[in-house]
């Protein structure tokens, strides 16, 4: 098994970003929250804070629950953020494509060489080396809304435009979806990913 690297950065949904109906729909990321720490597990991803328990609109539990078994847990790499910056601006936060995890690869990794491999799967080790499997990844494929926050244009983009920012987001830059297998786990920030390639 071989460290690829630690999540920088953990946080939850509390509902969809994605508001309104139609061509009118929009990006909004009033209800995502950064957060400690979380429970992962089959059902999707709950945040804590203190002694508060919040679920990601993606768990099975939650009231507004936008739950798929196959897509209960985003993540996604700091690289491919700072790829958007590059492209996008400074202005484009952190996350700010609501993924449960971030994760920070270290030096000498190469992301896309990781997610060529068919059946890639990701462990993700606590500090007291308690593991759970990140599995069934697929790619997060881009929308329209996001695209439209990622532009930051003040009038409507042309739609030459949004194309061009759906085919870069697309492909795993905006992220990826997976399950959880195994036991109920908390995770924290600085956990340790590894693969098995």
């Amino acid at each position: 098994m071989r460290l690829i690297g630690h999540i920088r950065q953990i946080q939850i949904q509390k509902d969809a970003l994605k508001k309104g109906e139609g061509p009118d729909r929009y990006y909004d990321l009033g209800a995502l929250s950064i957060v400690p720490a979380a429970r992962l597990t089959s059902e999707g991803v709950i945040g804590l804070i203190d002694s508060r328990e919040i679920h990601d609109v993606h768990h099975s539990w939650h009231h507004r629950s936008r739950h798929r078994p196959s897509s209960a847990i985003s993540f996604n790499f700091a690289q491919n953020y700072e790829r958007m910056v590059r492209r996008f601006g400074s202005e484009l936060s952190m996350g700010c494509g609501g993924e449960n995890i971030l994760i920070e690869l270290v030096d000498g990794v190469e992301l896309a060489p990781l997610l060529e491999e068919p059946g890639v799967t990701f462990v993700i080790e606590t500090k007291d080396a308690s593991r759970g499997t990140l599995t069934g990844i697929k790619v997060a494929k881009p929308c329209v809304p996001f695209s439209n926050y990622v532009l930051n244009l003040d009038a409507k983009p042309p739609v030459e435009v949004v194309k061009e920012t759906l085919q870069f987001l697309d492909g795993g830059m905006r992220g990826y979806y997976c399950a959880w297998e195994g036991e109920p786990l908390e995770v924290r920030t600085g956990d340790k990913v590894l693969t098995l390639l």
